[in-house]
């Protein structure tokens, strides 16, 4: 659900309302270089739950799908299957934007000292940081505009605000029964009481350069490349080789030694590009979506075959609070090259792997023969990419019309193989 980069999460955009960055996410993959921009063509797009967001090359920003918290942030509860504009404007300058489970977050009108935060959606649990537990259903500003980077998970969110060169101080807020905020140093209750504005985590640390938010897990870089994670490990997804079961951290972590150029988090796994290009995973594996030729949960980062080639990844999936792999509640992984081939893997009951089949892949499974992919981003059983032309692709479940085609419902057929939207 979230892309997540060394600028991530779950996505990143180039443009005007919004543009530039993860996957998560929420938020992600390696940088490359930005799409060609048409008068038809897109510039990022980002899938959640059950909706989607996108950019257009001219900055308009447009969501669709999935609406009954306002997540499209047109002001309506209604669900779209087809892209509805965001607002109005396209004049300003932005950077980001995020789709979780049900709540949508954005950065605009930045600048060298940072941009400006808006949310929109559920409200659930202060998601969305203004300081509430109302829902919104159009963009609400936020205090604050020296924002470089936002994601959203299932339930949380977590931001990175400009402090130097080297990266930012870390922010969090929303649900926290566990641990998901980073907040605490300790098992003590205080450290998984939930915040309704931006809270700082590890306030001495201002070096803080990517993130990804699962449904219930977090994600970080800093210091040049150093991996933390906190909240529920209860299928691996921290990646700390902790084999108790529903054990969570309520503070940061360290994965490992490594040095990592990218992160994604999924509702229950989590995946790395490291430094060298090779790609890790690790969290739940029921179905497949670690890549690793198994369905046996992961509790350290595993390397997903033995390719050091890879760019950009994604990983999805959805709420899955019990650890139980369910259908509904998905699992997969998508991959480019830099070579410009689309891989995908693990749950693929919906259509979401886009390989043309419903079957579930254990490895990595390159879709079509493109090699002009760009980006990916891995929803809770829908996905999107899209192309160095600037042409965006659907595929998967499309119950809501989170795919954008103009039908929705229980007679809308799952999309099997990526179809070019309009």
């Amino acid at each position: 659900m979230n892309l997540a980069m060394m600028k991530t999460s779950m996505l990143v955009f180039p443009a005007l309302w919004l543009a530039a960055c993860g996957g998560g996410g929420s938020s992600g993959g390696a940088t490359s270089t930005t799409p060609t921009a048409t008068s038809t063509s897109y510039l990022s797009v980002v899938a959640g739950g059950g909706h989607t967001v996108a950019i257009k090359s001219d900055g308009t920003l447009l969501a669709w799908g999935l609406n009954r918290n306002g997540q499209l942030g047109d002001g309506t509860s209604v669900d779209k299957a087809t892209p509805t504009q965001v607002g109005v404007s396209t004049a300003a300058t932005g950077s980001l934007v995020s789709a979780g489970e049900f709540h949508t977050m954005a950065l605009s009108s930045c600048a060298t000292a940072g941009c400006t935060m808006w949310a929109w959606g559920s409200n659930d649990s202060g998601r969305l940081g203004d300081g509430t537990a109302v829902e919104k259903r159009s963009p609400t500003k936020l205090t604050g505009s020296a924002w470089t980077d936002v994601v959203a998970g299932g339930n949380h969110t977590l931001a990175i605000k400009k402090d130097s060169s080297s990266g930012g101080t870390l922010w969090a807020w929303g649900r926290n029964d566990k641990g998901q905020l980073g907040l605490g140093t300790g098992a003590t209750a205080t450290n998984y009481d939930t915040k309704t504005s931006p809270t700082a985590v590890m306030a001495t640390v201002k070096t803080w350069s990517a993130i990804a938010a699962g449904s219930l897990h977090s994600l970080a870089v800093y210091g040049g490349g150093s991996l933390s994670a906190w909240g529920a490990n209860n299928r691996g997804q921290l990646g700390v080789n902790n084999l108790a079961t529903d054990v969570s951290y309520v503070a940061p972590v360290s994965t490992g030694a490594f040095k990592v150029a990218s992160i994604a988090a999924g509702g229950d796994h989590s995946l790395a590009i490291f430094n060298n290009g090779s790609l890790w995973a690790w969290g739940a594996n029921g179905f497949g979506q670690l890549g690793i030729g198994t369905l046996v949960d992961g509790y350290a980062p595993v390397q997903v075959g033995t390719d050091t080639d890879w760019e950009s990844i994604s990983a999805g999936g959805g709420h899955n609070e019990a650890g139980n792999d369910l259908a509904s509640n998905g699992g997969h992984s998508l991959a480019i090259k830099t070579n410009g081939t689309l891989w995908a893997w693990g749950s693929n009951a919906n259509g979401q792997l886009g390989t043309g089949t419903t079957d579930d892949a254990t490895a990595p499974t390159q879709v079509g023969t493109d090699r002009d992919w760009k980006r990916v981003s891995a929803g809770k059983l829908h996905s999107f990419a899209w192309k160095a032309d600037g042409s965006l692709w659907a595929w998967g479940n499309n119950l809501n019309g989170q795919l954008g085609n103009g039908s929705s419902g229980t007679s809308a057929p799952n999309i099997l193989v990526p179809t070019r939207m309009p």
